[in-house]
């Protein structure tokens, strides 16, 4: 049974019976607004209208114009984080050859199936850094590379003074590079 806050009123008349489904209608419409308009020059007040919602709704999924945005990032980075995920299982054995092969995959494919395009464009290029690379997305690259990094150490093919997490954030900082500034891979 839901409780009255897990119900939100949505715009004509219509409820979303559960948070989830909320959350996924409100990104939607952020995309298409980011899309039409870009990030820089979409307000909250377009996506709510876009979405069908007051503003004060809006805000109950989204605290602030941050917070949404790094969400579109978070969904749209689910897609390309499961084909990664998938080029993992074919490359294990070797952890140096996956890591290349990874960081290549991200700056082949990230941009194009994650929409990042939209932050990294003109004057939002320095702020798309820090949704490309929040915390969500950096723990679900790390959880993809877990397993392979864990059996790297165990074969004493990585020192232990390396930390995944360390390692992940600098794998991000190089695609990101790559991506502002493109060169041949």
């Amino acid at each position: 049974m839901q409780t009255q806050e897990e119900r939100r009123r949505w715009g004509a008349g219509r409820r979303e019976d559960d948070l989830e489904s909320g959350r996924v209608c409100i990104l939607a419409a952020a995309v298409q607004c980011y899309e039409r308009q870009g990030v820089a020059a979409t307000t909250i007040e377009d996506v709510a209208r876009a979405a069908q919602i007051s503003r004060r709704t809006l805000y109950r999924y989204f605290p602030s114009r941050q917070d949404l945005i790094r969400g579109v990032v978070e969904q749209q980075a689910g897609v390309f984080l499961e084909e990664l995920r998938k080029l993992t299982l074919r490359h294990k054995g070797n952890f140096r050859s996956l890591l290349v092969k990874s960081v290549l995959f991200s700056i082949e494919h990230g941009p194009g199936a994650a929409r990042y395009k939209l932050l990294l464009q003109g004057s939002n290029a320095l702020n798309g850094a820090q949704y490309y690379l929040s915390e969500n997305v950096m723990a679900r690259w790390e959880a993809i590379l877990s397993e392979a990094f864990t059996e790297a150490r165990a074969q004493a093919e990585i020192p232990d003074a390396i930390r995944l997490s360390a390692l992940v954030e600098l794998m991000g900082r190089l695609v990101l590079s790559w991506i502002q500034f493109p060169a041949s891979p």
